[in-house]
């Protein structure tokens, strides 16, 4: 496996970070082949920990795991075809302790991983290769990741399917001693669905629950009707305990999707003299078909005209009051006064209930009410879809690269490079609804240049700048935003507990995002900006061992994101920041429209920082060890994390929340989730005298930033920030940082020798050594919205603790077979 994380030529593309390129096997005139199998039981697995026991989600409870197979390759015809194949199936039954009940689940997943290649050699100028590999993936019985807890298992329960095919073909030329050539196409195919065992059945959650004496309480429905016209229902949950989001019934969201990738590739090199020219042309087409909604029946709410018939998802969001004697005193009016209505209906009427009053102070911690009432606030029903109708979205790339390697002295080169990536995005009707073919907004330079000033290959002085691009435009962005009647969300709150039978809609919040989203005129691809700088040298004393330092700056130039300059009546796809001749998305927030109430205020540029230093040291194998060693300190800040979202866990890359609204900006700029000041990270091998090698691995990083996230009135949860981001205190810690983890692994084999060609091998291996069960994410929800115009948001109870810990202790064993 190749990684590159940064720096590189003008060949690479398609990529903002980090590259992964996998180089497989290949067979040769010999017979060559190892059999294998590694296996871990749960009783080689340590228990999870009391204190590493999330509120939320399911925790991991250990796991066993197989995974075994073979590899073989040799001739078919003597120096003319060879072949290799491998198969290696793998199965993992995870194992979890539900949320709440700390119920014993668990899951299967399993991959019957294969691959093989064929490679047949024309003549000494022409080599031709066919490989294919699948991973096709099935993960049944409880799908870890959803949050909440349940009386009914089959809730939770589903088959998950991921992975796919893969095929490639590729032609290695040499036309001349000077000029060779690599010719490609590629196929890939692959699914990614979702099948819960309870399609049928709609999903019903409770915001708030309480828990008594292990049982969950029933909400008592009434006929009391509130000023908004809800049917009220309450929970007298005295001598229990609140928990968060409990699953009455049903699922939530089913899907079926293909995600088809086809590609050519054309890559040539001369060598003229000092120089090395690289050049090339890629063509790429990706295609995307999904079919997702709820589970359950079609709903109808009274025949509203504007809110069809549909599966929907529903939630009832109760407020937590408290009870003291016959008093109820809950945190705000609203709800007060729904109290009252009970009692003056008739509705708590033994149940010693007379008073209802307002008192924050007696709501402020939910987790510690000993005498919990919940009232109903809001039920919300919302019906989402995605469904290209049975057709594809596609996005087309077409990229062209020219580099040369100048060696300009024996020590001295020069690396100058240029790149290009034009993408065209199409709907599901094949109408072009996006293109970023602008030569100079897609130019990408790749320069850089190696010194060695020992000049005898032990050292080197390095700088580069290089602009990647990012391609291809995400399907989801065609799926969403290109119309089409592929998206539909109807939002409404409707009159009764659990949408029940007879429900009519209170507020009919329409259909979101299902019109297609106009894209700002000029729109510039997005880019990132990297510079790196750096020497590394070997000592002539022990030219084995390497020491280095580097710096690297990466900053975002141009960013494609969703935005509305009218809080939310119209969005554009725009560049945040990016100001025209006053009809860019830009112009029109910052120009404001006074006569509509909308105030003038630019959103800014999407700005991501990262700034690091970087420390290493490596020794190759030489007197029986080796060892690889690095230092990094570094900062990430800014108001725009990338495509995926970790504070509000939102995958929707170039349409996220961060940008839609400029009321969304407050408190946007900071340290964002990924930033950690050190890391730590080790990892080294001995072979002892008597033939056993042992291997050790240590890495050590600084926590995350924690944040407090509010309610936005528009948007709903975890959008805003209480506080400038990054710097909130966890008020169960007192820090603003998640805890510094660490991890310790080790290993170790013991080969057998059977001649010069065989050996037998035996292998352990101990992960987390120490069992550090450390929290590497944090409850950040700081307070919930009620999705009621007029009710105030409630604090979360479980505010600062873990939701995400470190895996314990495991054990794995192994046996492999090399001939």
């Amino acid at each position: 496996i190749e990684i590159k994380t940064g720096a590189y030529g003008a060949e690479y593309g398609k990529a903002t970070g980090g590259i992964f390129n996998v180089i497989t096997k290949s067979g040769t005139n010999d017979i060559r082949g190892d059999v294998y199998g590694f296996f871990t039981t749960k009783g080689f697995v340590r228990d999870v920990k009391t204190d590493a026991i999330p509120f939320i989600g399911a925790a991991p409870n250990g796991f066993s795991e197989v995974d075994a197979g073979f590899d073989i390759g040799g001739p078919i015809s003597k120096d003319k075809l060879f072949f290799h194949v491998s198969f290696n199936p793998q199965r993992r039954e995870n194992f979890f302790l539900t949320q709440t009940f700390l119920s014993e689940v668990s899951n299967t997943v399993t991959t019957p991983f294969y691959a093989g290649k064929i490679t047949y050699q024309a003549n000494q100028n022409n080599v031709f290769n066919f490989s294919t590999f699948g991973d096709y993936t099935k993960q049944e019985g409880h799908l870890f990741g959803f949050s909440g807890f349940g009386t009914n298992p089959a809730s939770f329960r589903g088959t998950a399917e991921t992975g796919g095919s893969n095929y490639a073909f590729r032609l290695n030329s040499t036309f001349t001693p000077n000029w060779i050539g690599e010719f490609g196409v590629g196929l890939h195919f692959q699914r990614a669905n979702t099948l819960p065992e309870l399609a049928n059945e709609t999903l019903v959650t409770d915001r708030f629950a309480v828990l008594r004496n292990g049982a969950v309480l029933t909400p008592t429905d009434t006929n009391v009707i509130a000023a908004n016209g809800l049917r009220l229902a309450f929970v007298e949950g005295s001598g229990g305990r609140v928990q968060r989001n409990f699953v009455r019934q049903g699922f939530g969201l089913q899907s079926d999707q293909d995600r088809n990738r086809y590609e050519v590739s054309a890559r040539l090199q001369n060598i003229w003299g000092k120089h090395t020219f690289k050049y090339g042309f890629e063509y790429n087409s990706n295609r995307y078909r999904i079919e997702t909604d709820s589970t359950g029946p079609d709903l109808n709410f009274g025949g509203a005209p504007d809110f069809r018939v549909g599966p929907n998802r529903i939630e009832n969001r109760f407020a937590v009051c408290a009870r003291s004697g016959n008093t109820v005193s809950c945190p705000s009016a609203s709800r007060t006064a729904n109290v009252q209505a009970l009692i003056n209906g008739g509705a708590l009427a033994g149940t010693g209930i007379t008073t209802a009053v307002t008192d924050t102070a007696a709501t402020a911690n939910l987790g510690t009410i000993a005498n919990p009432f919940l009232v109903l606030d809001v039920v919300r029903a919302r019906d989402f879809s995605l469904s290209t109708q049975g057709g594809l979205t596609t996005t087309n790339t077409e990229s062209f690269y020219v580099q040369d390697d100048y060696k300009v002295t024996r020590n001295l080169q020069l690396n100058l490079g240029l790149r290009w990536d034009y993408q065209q995005a199409k709907s599901v009707n094949g109408v072009e609804y996006l293109n970023l073919n602008d030569f100079i907004s897609n130019t990408q330079p790749r320069l850089g240049f190696i010194w060695d000033f020992t000049g005898e290959g032990r050292s080197k002085v390095f700088a580069n700048f290089a602009r990647f691009l990012e391609t291809p435009i995400p399907l989801d962005v065609n799926v969403r935003a290109s119309g089409g009647e592929i998206q539909n969300d109807f939002n409404g709150n409707v009159s009764r507990l659990n949408g029940a039978a007879g429900s009519t809609l209170i507020v009919n919040f329409g259909n979101l995002g299902n019109h297609a989203t106009p894209v700002d005129a000029g729109l510039k691809p997005q880019t990132v900006n990297e510079w790196t700088a750096g020497i590394e040298w070997s000592p002539e004393s022990i030219r084995d061992l390497s020491l280095g330092f580097r710096g690297i700056y990466r900053a975002q130039d141009n960013v494609i994101e969703d935005g509305s300059f009218d809080d939310g009546t119209h969005y554009f796809l725009f560049n945040p920041g990016r100001r025209g001749a006053g009809e860019t998305t830009e112009d029109l927030a910052c120009a404001g429209d006074v006569a509509n109430g909308i105030p003038a205020q630019c959103f800014g540029r999407a700005r991501r920082y990262y700034r690091a230093l970087e420390f290493t040291a490596q020794k190759r194998f030489t007197n029986n060890y080796q060892f690889i060693a690095s230092y990094v300190y570094s900062s990430l800040i800014g108001n725009y994390e990338g495509l995926f979202r970790n504070d509000n866990g939102q995958s929707d890359p170039n349409i996220t929340s961060l940008f839609d609204l400029v009321s969304l900006l407050n408190g946007l700029y900071g340290r964002l989730p990924n930033d950690r000041p050190h890391q730590f990270k080790f990892d080294g091998s001995y072979r002892t005298p008597f033939k056993l090698l042992v291997s050790s691995s240590f890495r050590a990083q600084s926590g995350i930033p924690f944040n407090a996230l509010i309610p936005h009135p528009l948007y709903g949860d975890n959008e805003g920030f209480g506080v400038p981001r990054g710097t909130a205190v966890n008020p169960l810690t007192g820090s603003s940082r998640t805890p510094t983890t660490y991890n310790v692994d080790f290993g170790a084999y013991y080969p057998i020798q059977f001649g010069e060609d065989k050996q037998l091998r035996f292998q352990f291996d101990w992960f987390n050594v120490t069992n550090a069960q450390r929290a590497i994410r944090e409850d950040e929800t700081l307070q919930i919205n009620s999705g009621a115009s007029g009710i105030p948001a409630q604090n979360n109870p479980f505010y600062g603790t873990g939701t995400i810990f470190q895996f314990p202790s495991a054990i794995r064993l192994g046996v492999k077979f090399q001939f």
